[in-house]
């Protein structure tokens, strides 16, 4: 009895292994990053590329994403730039951190 218990239970967890294998699907990411410093054309060529990819399932429709302005450091306002740093600061960073 304990040879059919044993094997009922391997038979149950490679079903249920076997369901969660099908369960899985690739990964595809949400967030897309743009490179800074990219040319338009090659937003364009990757965003058709993903575009015309192939999807596994019909309910997922991607579209690609409009580039908006940029905006430089030197253009934000100034309650959002950087602050500067202070000789102290430099010092410990060029030192390579604590002494």
């Amino acid at each position: 009895m304990s040879s059919f218990s044993a094997l009922f239970r391997r038979e149950m967890m490679t079903n249920v292994v076997f369901r969660a294998w099908q369960a899985v699907r690739p990964h595809v990411p949400l967030i897309k990053f743009r490179n800074g410093s990219a040319p338009v054309d090659n937003v364009r060529v990757v965003a058709a590329a993903a575009a015309s990819a192939p999807s596994s399932s019909g309910k997922a429709s991607f579209k690609p994403v409009q580039k908006g302005p940029i905006i430089e450091d030197w253009q934000l306002p100034y309650r959002y730039r950087r602050q500067q740093l202070s000789q102290q600061e430099v010092d410990f960073i060029n030192r390579g951190g604590p002494e």
